[in-house]
């Protein structure tokens, strides 16, 4: 049986050495660019440059690489058709069987406050791209990674039977098409805004509640570009939206339900930090969204502001002279609504706002900061979700107008769904 190759380009060399060294142990040959190859060299690795196997140097400060037939058929020859198989030795090429490839930093390039378009361009990845997408359409047989913390997993497998790894490399090669996608996306997406930059990712929720602390404040944060006009709407928005959490059940016990965010971003229900009670449900989420978007106008209001929502629906909204005194109000507008709903304010919640409230069975209370008096009243009740949330006006120039939830029917309960008729006269069809 032949050596097997792999070929290592990365520019995120976390972990690349130890791949290197796993696969050499294994006896595999190791094919590689640039900074990846002196990195392996450097760490006592036998590395073979592409250019050696191509033929051609590297041209263009780099821009060609890895653009080459004896790249290119060694990642798609179907190892199990003997033509493309002969085609290849024809040529004096070899099969290529593992590929691992993380793409130039165009994300963090673009966020950089200098960029120019020159250099974000530079930062267009043309051969990473095109070997992935190699790679995956053809993991039958090519193993392609991605992801750094992928490495082990792949290590270990290559070490067990071929027949037994397709589940393995159907997942790798479905995480290449989504990494080429998110990547895509961000660079028509620079292009299309016409920014000298792009934002950044917003900070994630603050930590934990500290007890020493007199007030307990919430900390997601996001820079906005200067062009909020008309000028800077995309003609396309892409929305990547990750799996933030799978949740207990949906709107009913019977439903499947998840919560899912832009990626990168911590706005709304995702930007907020719990400190104290139970885990959200789907319907805290929901009625969570409909009180921070209620409350978010009056964030540089001089009153302070208290929306009272149940079943998605404000059933209270009302400004005082203090948070108590405007939540006193909110509740007066509809009493019997507000048992079971959640609360959110615009300002930081003392230790008399918390004693009235606490007279109320809610689910949660959301408001930028909580004091320590506050908090000492509000975690008598061990299921009360506290939940801070950034202080100040939204800053995003595309701001989400909600939330990403997803609930399904179960299939006994879509199976069972029926309609009565109670009337002789039946609908229309």
């Amino acid at each position: 049986m032949s050596r097997r190759r792999a070929l290592l380009s990365v520019s995120n060399k976390d972990g690349v050495v130890e791949l290197g060294h796993g696969l050499a142990q294994r006896g595999w040959e190791i094919l590689s660019t640039g900074g990846t190859a002196r990195a392996l060299r450097e760490a006592g690795l036998d590395v073979t440059e592409v250019a050696e196997t191509t033929g051609h140097p590297e041209m263009m400060d780099g821009r060609v690489k890895t653009l080459h037939p004896a790249i290119h058929a060694g990642l798609l020859a179907r190892r199990s058709n003997p033509r493309d198989m002969e085609e290849l030795a024809g040529q004096g090429y070899g099969p290529i069987d593992l590929v691992a490839v993380n793409l130039y930093p165009f994300q963090e390039t673009v966020a950089r406050e200098d960029v120019t378009l020159g250099l974000a361009m530079e930062n267009v990845d043309i051969g990473g791209p095109t070997m992935i997408r190699a790679a995956a359409k053809n993991h039958d047989d090519v193993w392609v990674v991605v992801d750094p913390s992928d490495y082990g997993r792949v290590l270990e497998a290559v070490d067990g039977a071929e027949e037994g790894s397709g589940g393995l490399k159907r997942e790798l090669a479905a995480k290449v098409f989504q990494h080429i996608a998110r990547y895509d996306a961000a660079v028509a997406e620079y292009l299309a805004s016409g920014l000298a930059a792009t934002n950044g990712s917003a900070n994630g929720a603050s930590g934990e509640v500290r007890p020493a602390a007199d007030v307990v404040e919430g900390g997601a944060g996001s820079s906005a570009p200067d062009d909020t006009g008309p000028s800077a709407l995309p003609s396309i928005l892409n929305l990547e939206l990750r799996l933030e959490e799978t949740l207990r059940y949906g709107e009913n016990p019977d439903q499947a339900a998840a919560f899912y965010v832009p990626a990168g971003e911590r706005v709304g229900v995702a930007g907020l930090a719990q400190h104290h009670g139970k885990a959200l449900s789907y319907n805290n989420i929901l009625d969570l969204d409909g009180a921070l978007q209620s409350v978010a106008p009056f964030a540089l209001s001089p009153e302070p502001a208290v929306c009272i929502v149940k079943h998605t629906t404000p059933c209270g909204l009302a400004v005082g002279e203090s948070v108590a005194a405007a939540f006193q109000r909110a509740r007066a507008t509809d009493p019997v609504s507000s048992f079971g709903s959640v609360i959110a304010t615009n300002r930081t919640v003392d230790a008399a706002a918390a004693e009235t409230m606490s007279d109320l069975f809610v689910e949660c209370i959301v408001a930028p900061a909580f004091t320590s008096g506050a908090m000492a009243v509000l975690q008598r009740k061990k299921n009360l979700r506290i939940l801070t949330m950034p202080a100040g006006a939204p800053e995003h120039a595309l701001e989400p107008s909600g939330v990403a939830w997803w609930s399904s029917l179960s299939d006994e309960e879509r199976a069972g769904v029926r309609f009565l008729a109670h009337h002789s006269q039946l609908p229309s069809p």
